[in-house]
């Protein structure tokens, strides 16, 4: 009656029932000790957090029953590991490790255990508790888990080799593991982070072709899309992310999916699919971070489509725009839209309107008091680009005045605009005199 009770969530009642068989039991008998037990769980169900916790404690010192004791101690300590309170959580688990029979199966408690000191960066610590079990009980339960932490901690451990042949041994020796796609995950990651990029597509591809189910799965397929496109190979990066969107349409990745698609075909010289992919995320995603991005990537299709169609020029003026009207526009692609729109206001023969966008974007980075190192690249192009029309116009000392901002600016371009600046003055030595 009390089970059937717990499972409904009718608490009140379960307490009831299980306190009614506590009292109908013999006192010491495995039965009251279930009793109590079960007790003891549903009075934290019900909040009474202490009471439910003192049972447990009686029931964890028991001498009576060693697996009722192994159990409550084990509740102990996912109760405090929940609370937060890992070194007490900690101690549970030791208790139970310590006082565990010869021949016993004890891995869950010393999986927890390990677990503990991961979580508190103890990754050697931990390390060994996964070790002991790979090497004592390596057909429990918990085997396959601790290998694959034994594999992180090797990692975090800075010990790259290790780590790589941990998860490959994880492979062998647990195929049917619910631990293997995220082991096949972590290789294509470090697969791709060390620029291994062929390999990492194969490894994440595994994944999702494998294990469909798994949670790993839309993060694998939009992850070999990446390990393709850093390949070049746009084409099956785009396959990769076609069967994204096809497989999981309500996948959180998929902002991210289609703007990464967008890219891809950008780089496949469709800018018109590319402007279709773009606008996908700007329709669909209008209060995320990628899709201020994806506006900037359509304006950037829009200009490219220019060159054959001036009248896009305008539409990626209008597109950029917007970018700059978005309150959320980060600084760094706030001056990159500001530079982009006077770049079109040049194509389009609005000079003077073109120069005034580009130094806007000069006195916005030089006011800014600590821009992201980004912006670099966007305030020396749009000096530069203004300087040049300066130039174009005669304007001398005024293309030198903007080199020698670029150059105390000290960004990357410094040398270069001095350079410049020297230029202007030796060529044209009597506008300055």
């Amino acid at each position: 009656m009390g089970d059937a009770r717990f499972a409904s969530r009718q608490f009140a009642k379960a307490k009831e029932a299980y306190a009614a068989a506590l009292a109908a039991t013999s006192s010491g008998s495995d039965a009251a000790r279930l009793a109590q037990y079960q007790l003891a769980e549903t009075e934290l169900a019900l909040g009474e957090t202490e009471a439910g916790e003192t049972r447990l404690l009686d029931l964890s010192r028991t001498t009576e029953s060693a697996d009722m004791a192994r159990r409550a101690t084990m509740r102990l300590g996912a109760l405090y590991e929940e609370r937060g309170a890992l070194e007490a959580a900690a101690e549970q688990y030791r208790r139970v490790t310590e006082s565990c029979p010869a021949g016993a199966d004890c891995s869950d408690a010393l999986l927890a255990h390990g677990l503990i000191r991961y979580r508190m960066g103890q990754f050697q610590a931990a390390l060994d508790d996964f070790t002991r079990i790979s090497e004592t009980q390596p057909a429990a339960p918990a085997a396959a888990q601790a290998m694959f932490m034994r594999g992180w901690c090797f990692y975090l451990l800075g010990k790259d080799a290790e780590a790589l042949q941990v998860c490959e041994d994880f492979l062998a020796q647990y195929p049917a593991s619910r631990f293997l796609p995220d082991v096949q995950f972590w290789l294509g990651e470090y697969a791709f982070n060390a620029g291994n990029y062929a390999e990492a597509e194969q490894r994440f591809a595994q994944v999702a072709v494998e294990h469909p189910e798994s949670a790993r799965a839309p993060d694998a397929r939009y992850w070999a899309g990446r390990a393709a496109t850093a390949s070049q190979n746009y084409l099956i990066a785009n396959e990769h992310y076609n069967a994204l969107m096809k497989d999981y349409p309500d996948s959180p990745r998929l902002p991210a999916t289609l703007l990464a698609q967008g890219d891809v075909l950008s780089e496949l010289g469709q800018f018109t699919a590319a402007v279709v992919a773009f606008d996908e995320v700007i329709k669909k995603f209008p209060r995320q971070v990628e899709t201020i991005v994806a506006l900037g990537r359509k304006g950037d299709c829009q200009y490219t489509l220019g060159q054959e169609n001036p009248a896009r020029y305008e539409e990626a003026l209008l597109t950029y725009r917007e970018v700059l009207r978005d309150a959320h526009t980060p600084f760094d692609l706030r001056i990159q839209a500001s530079f982009k729109v006077g770049r079109c206001l040049e194509k389009m023969g609005r000079a003077t309107a073109a120069l005034d966008r580009y130094m806007e974007v000069v006195y916005a980075f030089l006011q800014e008091e600590h821009p992201p190192e980004e912006a670099a690249v966007w305030f020396t192009r749009a000096a530069f680009a203004a300087a040049a029309l300066q130039e174009a116009a005669g304007q001398w000392k005024e293309a030198a005045n903007i080199y020698r901002r670029v150059t105390a600016a000290g960004v990357p371009a410094a040398v270069e605009a001095r350079l410049r600046m020297e230029r202007i003055r030796r060529e044209h030595w009597a506008a300055f005199q």
